[in-house]
C-alpha cells in the first residue's frame, strides 16, 4: 500500500506540474518577465510577411484608409484627401467602407506565395490579421467587418496558416488594431463638411465620435480596450500562432497583459508545455516609473540595433512600401542582403514585408527579388541559419543608423568596407558586404594578438563552394586571398576553422 500511495502521489505531482507549466504566465509584468525567446526563432533569422487589406484597392499604401480623409496637414505625406476626391469622389459619398466590397482577391493563391517565400529563404511567415482600419482578416466573432463576411469572403488568416504549415514554415500574425480608435477620428469630417464616418450605421467600423482630450469619452476608450482584448484573444484561440505582433507596446494595461499571457499559455498547451511562442512588441511596459524589460521580444520598425545585443530581437522592414502602393520604388536585393547580415551579426532577425496587390499577387519587382534572394540564400545560408553572434558583430566604418522608422533616408548603406561575423558551434563565419577590388579580405579582429582573439587559424574555405583559400595570419590581422571569379552576387562569406 505504501508503494502504491507513493506512486500515486508522484503521478499526481507530475500532472500538477504539467498543468502549472502550461498555465504559468499570469497577466502581470512580473510574470511575463519569465518569458524566454524560443530557439526556433533564434535559428530562423529570416521571415516574410504581407500587409494586405481593402486599402490595397486604391493602391496608394495602407495609411490611405486614414489619409483619404485628410485635406491639409503639416505632415504632407498624410494629405491624400485631394487625391481621393480627384480619383474616387467626395468622402461623404465614397468612403473607406466602399473599398471593402471592391477587394476581391481574385488571384489569391496562398500555396504559391508560400512556395515563393520558402524558396527565397524564409523560415517563418506572418500575415496581417487586423490593421488600424478596424477590419479583421479572419473569421471574427466580434465584428461583422471581416474578410469572411465581406470583401473576398475568405478567411485569410486560415488560408495563410495552412499554406505556411504545408511548406514547413512557422506561422504568426501581426495586429495593428489597438490604436484604431485614435487613428481614425478623421473619418467624421467637420460639421460644415461631414464625411461618411458620421453615419451611426457604420460606427462599428469607423468608431463613434471620440476625442481623447474629452473626459466624457473615457468610457469609449475603456470599451475599445475591452473589444480589442476580445478580438485578439479570439484570434489566439482559433488559429495556430507561433508569433504574435503588436504594432507598439503592450496596450491597455492589464487588458494587454491578459492578452500576452493568454498567448503564451495557449502556445504552451499546443506545444505540450514547450515554449514556442514569440510575442513581438516595440517598447517595454512601465509601472510606477519602473521599466519591465524582456517580457517579450523587442521589435524595431524599419530601424535596427547599432550594437550587438545579448537578447534576441527583430527588425521589421519593407522594400519600398508596407501595403501596396502603385507609386512605390523598391530597394535592390543587395540592400536586403546587407541588412539581413548586419542584423544577424547583432543577434537579431529580419521580418521583411512584401506588398500584395488587391488581387493577391505581387508587383513584378517583388517576384524578381524573391528569386534573387533565394539564389543568394542557397549559397550563403549556412552562415545565416542557426548561427549566434561572436564577441563583436564585425568591423568597418561606423555607419549612421536610422533613429526611427521615418528616418530611413538618412540611413547609411554598407559596402565592401564592412565585415560581419556569425558563429555556429566551432564554426566561425565572416561576411564581406561586397567584393573588394583587390580580391583580398582583411580581418583585423582575427590577428594573433587581436583584442578578441588568441587562436591561430587552421584553414579558410569559401561558403557555398567549399574552396580552400590561401591566407596569412599575422599578429595584427588575417589576410585572405579571394578567387578572381565570384560565385555569388552581393555579399559573400568565408568559413574559418581555428586550431
Amino acid at each position: 500500500m505504501k508503494i502504491r500511495y507513493v506512486f500515486f502521489i508522484s503521478i499526481t505531482l507530475v500532472f500538477i506540474g504539467q498543468v502549472k507549466s502550461q498555465n504559468q504566465f499570469k497577466p502581470t509584468v512580473e510574470s511575463l518577465q519569465e518569458y524566454k525567446t524560443p530557439e526556433w526563432f533564434r535559428d530562423a533569422k529570416f521571415g516574410i510577411w504581407n500587409v494586405w487589406g481593402p486599402y490595397s484597392v486604391p493602391a496608394v499604401g495602407e495609411w490611405y484608409a486614414r489619409n483619404m480623409y485628410i485635406m491639409e496637414s503639416e505632415n504632407t505625406w498624410q494629405v491624400q484627401g485631394p487625391y481621393h476626391r480627384k480619383v474616387w469622389g467626395h468622402q461623404s459619398k465614397m468612403g473607406y467602407k466602399d473599398f471593402i466590397p471592391m477587394w476581391k482577391a481574385e488571384k489569391f493563391d496562398p500555396n504559391k506565395l508560400m512556395e515563393q517565400y520558402k524558396k527565397a529563404g524564409a523560415k517563418y511567415y506572418t500575415s496581417i490579421a487586423t490593421f488600424h482600419d478596424n477590419y479583421d482578416l479572419f473569421d471574427s466573432k466580434h465584428t461583422r467587418w471581416n474578410s469572411v463576411k465581406t470583401g473576398p469572403k475568405k478567411d485569410m488568416v486560415k488560408a495563410f496558416q495552412e499554406a505556411a504549415h504545408a511548406q514547413g514554415l512557422r506561422y504568426g500574425a501581426t495586429t495593428h488594431l489597438a490604436r484604431s480608435l485614435n487613428w481614425w477620428t478623421v473619418n467624421k469630417g467637420t460639421p460644415e463638411e461631414p464625411y461618411d464616418g458620421v453615419d451611426p450605421t457604420y460606427y462599428d467600423l469607423y468608431h463613434p465620435p471620440y476625442d481623447p482630450k474629452n473626459p466624457k469619452h473615457k468610457q469609449i476608450a475603456d470599451d475599445w480596450g475591452t473589444m480589442w482584448n476580445k478580438r485578439i484573444k479570439d484570434l489566439i484561440d482559433n488559429y495556430e500562432l507561433d508569433l504574435l505582433y503588436f504594432d507598439g507596446g503592450i496596450p491597455f494595461g492589464k487588458k494587454g497583459y491578459d492578452v500576452v499571457s493568454h498567448f503564451y499559455n495557449n502556445n504552451l498547451k499546443r506545444h505540450n508545455g514547450n515554449e514556442n511562442g514569440v510575442m513581438c512588441i516595440k517598447g517595454w511596459p512601465t509601472e510606477g516609473g519602473k521599466e519591465y524589460a524582456e517580457v517579450a521580444l523587442m521589435d524595431y520598425e524599419r530601424k535596427k540595433s547599432g550594437e550587438l545585443k545579448v537578447n534576441a530581437w527583430q527588425t521589421d522592414d519593407h522594400m519600398g512600401c508596407w501595403g501596396y502602393n502603385q507609386f512605390a520604388e523598391y530597394r535592390p536585393t543587395n540592400y536586403i542582403v546587407d541588412k539581413l547580415i548586419d542584423i544577424v551579426s547583432k543577434n537579431g532577425n529580419l521580418l521583411l514585408c512584401l506588398p500584395l496587390k488587391a488581387d493577391g499577387t505581387h508587383p513584378e519587382a517583388i517576384d524578381t527579388f524573391l528569386v534573387e534572394m533565394g539564389q543568394w540564400m542557397d549559397i550563403n545560408g549556412e552562415a545565416i541559419y542557426g548561427t549566434r553572434p561572436w564577441k563583436i558583430y564585425g568591423e568597418g566604418p561606423k555607419r549612421k543608423e536610422a533613429n526611427n522608422h521615418g528616418d530611413m533616408a538618412n540611413e547609411e548603406m554598407m559596402d565592401e568596407n564592412d565585415i560581419r561575423f556569425t558563429t555556429k558551434g566551432d564554426q566561425f563565419f565572416a561576411f564581406q558586404l561586397g567584393w573588394p577590388q583587390n580580391e583580398t579580405m582583411v580581418i583585423k579582429a582575427l590577428g594573433k594578438k587581436a583584442e578578441y582573439n588568441s587562436k591561430t587559424i587552421k584553414k579558410v574555405t569559401m561558403v557555398g563552394t567549399g574552396k580552400l583559400l590561401d591566407f596569412n595570419q599575422n599578429d595584427d590581422q588575417l589576410i585572405i586571398k579571394l578567387p578572381t571569379q565570384h560565385h555569388c552576387e552581393h555579399a559573400f562569406a568565408v568559413s574559418i576553422t581555428f586550431n
